[in-house]
Order: structure tokens, then C-alpha cells, then sequence
């Protein structure tokens, strides 16, 4: 299976450290199964037919093709989300994520890792029924109840 996840990386054009990061899990632990230190869990494997489209006979036994037909997306963002454990909150955030313009999607990363690295210069004050965040999306009407 190792020499299958080596060719699924090389056809996606991916380094090691981004497929590991599409398919939620740390380059160390790629690195492990990749160095034959670590076996593929099964949820791993789930998450890699998921994220990439591969086929799951192929990478289980090397059966097949590598990639499943396409078939066309029959659920809604929510949907998606949800089947892939989201609560309700996460989500409606990731459904209206997925209409954001590509600006939008950028401004939001920006945001996040704003967020993340110092929450200070993104959230005003805590403790009222709303968090204001200004000009996240170029306007002062942006607020989060």
C-alpha cells in the first residue's frame, strides 16, 4: 500500500507534507507510514478516498484504477459537512464558506490565522450578546451574535 500512496502523492503533484495536510493528518505521521513505521488506519484511508476521489479497492489492493469515475456531488455543502461529523454551527459556516467569492476566502483565511496568532486585534470585547469584528469583509457591519 505504501508504494500506492507514493503514486497517489506524485499524480495529485503534491509534496508529502501538503497531501498530508489535505487528508487531515500531520507530516510526521505521513512521514511514519511513508517510512513503513506506521500502518494506515481505516479512517485514514476513508479520509483519503474522501479528500482525493481515489479508489479504495485500488488503494486497499491495487485493483482497479486509481480513481473513481466522477460522479456528481448530490450533497449540499451542509450535508457534506455533517457526514464528515460537523455540527450544525461548523456546518453553516463551512456551507457559506463554500459560496464566498475567492477574495472572501482569502480576507477569511486572513482572518482565522489573524484570530489564531493574536485574538486581541481581531475581537473588540467579549461579554455583550454579540462580538463586533470590523472590516473582516471591507465593511463596519460584520458582527457574530
Amino acid at each position: 500500500m505504501l508504494e500506492r500512496i507514493k503514486a497517489i502523492i506524485k499524480e495529485l503533484n503534491l509534496s508529502q507534507n501538503k497531501f498530508a495536510e489535505k487528508i487531515g493528518m500531520s507530516s510526521a505521521a505521513m512521514s511514519a507510514i511513508l517510512n513503513g513505521k506506521r500502518n494506515l488506519a481505516d479512517g485514514t484511508i476513508a479520509r483519503i478516498v474522501a479528500r482525493t476521489g481515489v479508489n479504495e479497492k485500488w488503494l486497499r489492493t491495487g485493483e482497479g484504477e486509481m480513481f473513481e469515475k466522477s460522479k456528481p456531488i448530490s450533497q449540499t455543502p451542509e450535508e457534506f459537512a455533517k457526514s464528515h461529523g460537523c455540527d450544525d454551527f461548523a456546518a453553516g459556516i463551512f456551507a457559506r464558506y463554500c459560496r464566498f467569492s475567492d477574495e472572501d476566502k482569502r480576507r477569511f483565511s486572513e482572518l482565522l490565522q489573524r484570530l489564531v496568532n493574536n485574538p486581541e486585534s481581531v475581537v473588540g470585547k467579549i461579554g455583550g450578546s454579540s462580538v463586533a469584528i470590523n472590516n473582516v469583509f471591507g465593511d463596519n457591519n460584520t458582527h457574530i451574535n
